[in-house]
């Protein structure tokens, strides 16, 4: 079990995901909310504390992520 915060940490900050996020119209933490979400070993226990973070977390299930290659 790991807890890490999404925006606390060095992956907000990684260009590749900068780049999907754009390219889908979302957030960097979207995209490493979605891309956890849809993982089969790892449970994503995303937190709150505001309402617009809620929003966000949810907004994490409203695109597909697809391998490019």
């Amino acid at each position: 079990m790991a807890y890490l915060p999404l925006e606390g940490g060095t992956l907000m900050a990684n260009r590749a995901l900068q780049q999907i996020a754009v390219r889908l119209g979302v957030s960097p933490p979207q995209v490493a909310l979605a891309w956890l979400l849809r993982q089969d070993s790892v449970i994503a226990i995303p937190q709150a504390t505001r309402q617009e973070h809620v929003r966000e977390n949810y907004g994490a299930l409203g695109f597909q992520l697809t391998p490019r290659i």
